[in-house]
């Protein structure tokens, strides 16, 4: 007999991460994304990954409307 979740089964979310002991989503995301960030922090400040992060936008550069004005730096 087969445990688990079958094809044809509807099951939401929150189910599929606890019956797989899955992570949330969002904490794969934040996790990788802080560990792309420490490799770049760690750069020459040179390397045009680092100066992506640190050098700000034009000022006359606006975000498309509904963007969150959230960045790298202030997002952990």
């Amino acid at each position: 007999m087969m445990l688990g979740i079958e094809w044809h089964q509807f099951v939401c979310n929150d189910e599929m991460r606890r019956i797989t002991k899955q992570p949330n989503f969002t904490a794969i995301i934040q996790s990788q994304g802080l560990f792309i960030f420490g490799h770049v922090a760690r750069m020459d400040d040179d390397a045009d990954a680092k100066m992506v992060l640190t050098v700000p936008p034009p000022d006359n550069w606006k975000r498309p409307p509904g963007r969150l004005h959230i960045t790298w730096l202030n997002a952990f």
